[in-house]
């Protein structure tokens, strides 16, 4: 699973230094093997270099992972009662989840819209809606359910999830970045040809 974390804050033309000019991009240091130009976004990555479908993906397995093993766990030590409050407070978190990126995706929609001259529109009454039911859902997980822990470790699980993301995507950084310097030095460990 290679995941490739790149964006274009901070970059700017100006900032790059070109061969032969003086002066130019004093802020920004050459880094001999370095990309010239903005970075690339991976494939997955949207086009400016926010998470993609795919990152997003990996995040909803993550946590519904972790909600069914940490409910069945919690389920074994505490009872059926906290593992099925963490495993429904775990889908409660990942709807909201979903939610968010819907939300996120309508605000992009709109913004493109409105930088083009045309009139922005409002999320509307349906997003309020769909956060009241879900503060609804989780008080009544709250009070129904009366595990405040497995609540509490349910609504992580997103999260958690994005810590596990955020790990994976720097050792998959750490790795390319070891290839890289391996290739253009045309050395291997150790300082072997």
């Amino acid at each position: 699973m290679s995941a490739q974390v790149t964006g274009t804050r901070g970059w700017s033309p100006a900032k790059q230094r070109q061969p032969g000019q003086e002066g130019a991009g004093e802020e920004a240091s050459a880094v001999p093997g370095a990309p010239e130009g903005p970075p690339r976004p991976s494939p997955e990555e949207g086009p400016d270099g926010v998470a993609g479908a795919g990152v997003l993906r990996r995040v909803q397995r993550l946590a519904a992972l972790w909600g069914l093993v940490a409910g069945m766990g919690l389920a074994v030590r505490c009872g059926w009662r906290c593992g099925v409050v963490l495993t429904l407070a775990a889908a409660l978190s990942i709807v909201a989840l979903r939610s968010l990126e819907g939300v996120v995706r309508r605000l992009r929609v709109q913004s493109s819209v409105s930088a083009d001259g045309g009139t922005p529109g409002s999320l509307g009454v349906g997003y309020v809606l769909r956060l009241l039911l879900l503060a609804v859902l989780v008080m009544i997980l709250a009070l129904g359910g009366r595990e405040p822990l497995a609540l509490v470790l349910g609504l992580s699980a997103v999260p958690l999830a994005l810590i596990g993301e955020a790990l994976l995507q720097v050792v998959a950084l750490r790795g390319e970045a070891r290839r890289g310097t391996d290739g253009q030095t045309g050395e291997g460990r150790g300082g072997e040809p």
